[in-house]
């Protein structure tokens, strides 16, 4: 699922399809990793989380 969703954001976008697959696993991961550390209580944010991970994943593929 998280890769149908990846693709269909990445078709919105000027990113070439060659680099789609390193895009997917950049974005898996960053999900991944933020939930790991905010579920095991190692990162904390005041805010709504899945505002900040979609921020943190907007900073990623726009640079």
């Amino acid at each position: 699922m998280f890769r149908r969703c990846a693709l269909n954001y990445l078709a919105t976008t000027p990113t070439d399809t060659s680099d789609y697959p390193d895009k997917i696993v950049l974005m898996w991961s960053t999900v991944h990793g933020m939930a790991q550390l905010i579920a095991n209580g190692n990162l904390v944010y005041d805010g709504d989380e899945l505002d900040w991970v979609e921020s943190m994943l907007a900073l990623y593929l726009q640079g």
